[in-house]
């Protein structure tokens, strides 16, 4: 009896794997699928690359507290764009927020004293933020280079030993583009390519074929979604390689990534389902899009909008899931909101899925 149902399941795996294989291929075949991965790789290139690329000027956030003449030759200076704390707790909440490549400097009371008697290099303390941990050495040297030539004497920074860890309720744009290119990703290949390979079906009347072959509904839906989880985990892979050294919980980023894949999959099989073509699809593309990623990107500057209407687009699954991006890249994080995130986006996916199977079994008839 074992082994009987060891062949049962081998063999619907099988059928499984079967349409998952085909369509996975098909996509790369299909111009409009092909468009939208080049699209998303182009996206989530440009995020990475072009802020290199833009010659502004450096934030350097400071903590003077004997007011000295060394931030005034700072802030009389175009390569930085000084930004000040009236405290040291002030300039790591402002460093909380920092993009990479910044620091948090803290001059000493008898600052200008030590810089006219030159004796020896002054020796500051300064802040990184976590993203750049690992090049707290670097910083350090090429901010020693850019301050000395300045002062007109050297200096010395020591940033290793003060990195500032992110938390979850601080408005860090750089992280919150993390999470942004992440929802925007799995959101375009789980929702729209899934769609689409519906239609294809449709179109070639593939889909009534399967339906009567010895595949089941549940074997073409899990082929499917396979298809859409294989796409949405790969180009989550490619955001998370460029943008790795923001992560700090790996185990709720990967957690989160496996379930906004499924719920997105499980949303571009309810709309590749229920709509017959691409043509109602154009139509309805901006009902999900206007209610569902845009607020995601305004999610990212919630602290910044009125509390009603954080409120209320924090009941959204694609913010829960864009929050639980954000909550892996920061420290401290309750676990109770965590876990209702969780519960909002695994609820909204099982309620899709429940959708999905419903109108297949009425097609199937």
């Amino acid at each position: 009896m074992k082994n009987v149902k060891y062949v049962k399941w081998r063999d619907r795996w099988r059928i499984v794997w079967a349409i998952t294989r085909k369509d996975i291929l098909e996509a790369w075949k299909n111009k409009t699928i092909l468009t939208q991965i080049l699209v998303v790789a182009f996206l989530i290139a440009y995020d990475h690359w072009a802020p290199a690329l833009r010659d502004t000027p450096t934030d350097l956030f400071i903590y003077d507290p004997g007011n000295s003449q060394g931030t005034t030759q700072l802030a009389d200076t175009p390569q930085f764009r000084l930004i000040e704390a009236d405290t040291e707790q002030r300039l790591i909440e402002l460093m909380d927020e920092a993009d990479p490549g910044e620091i948090g400097l803290i001059l000493p009371a008898d600052f200008d004293r030590a810089l006219a008697t030159g004796k020896a290099a002054p020796a500051l303390r300064g802040y990184v933020n976590w993203a750049d941990r690992f090049e707290a050495a670097a910083l350090a040297r090429d901010f020693e280079t850019r301050l000395a030539a300045l002062w007109g004497q050297p200096v010395q920074l020591v940033l290793a030993d003060h990195v500032v860890r992110p938390q979850p309720d601080t408005l860090g744009i750089a992280r919150g583009s993390v999470a942004m290119m992440l929802s925007y990703a799995i959101f375009m290949l789980g929702v729209f390519m899934v769609s689409h390979l519906m239609f294809e079906e449709k179109q070639t009347q593939t889909l009534q074929a399967l339906l009567v072959s010895p595949a089941s509904i549940g074997q073409i839906i899990a082929g499917k979604a396979l298809t859409g989880m294989f796409y949405c985990t790969a180009a989550a892979g490619v955001v998370l390689a460029l943008k790795w050294v923001f992560v700090i919980h790996w185990e709720l980023m990967l957690l989160a990534v496996l379930c906004g894949a499924l719920f997105n999959v499980a949303l571009g099989l309810l709309l590749g389902t229920f709509l017959e073509n691409r043509q109602q699809m154009m139509i309805w593309a901006f009902i999900p899009i206007v209610l569902l990623l845009i607020p995601v990107f305004l999610n990212v500057i919630e602290p910044l909008l009125p509390q009603g209407l954080g409120t209320l687009i924090a009941g959204l699954p694609t913010v829960a899931l864009a929050t639980l991006f954000r909550f892996a890249c920061t420290d401290g994080a309750p676990l109770a909101r965590i876990l209702g995130h969780l519960s909002l986006v695994l609820g909204s996916t099982a309620l899709l899925l429940g959708l999905v199977v419903w109108k297949v079994r009425r097609m199937d008839r």
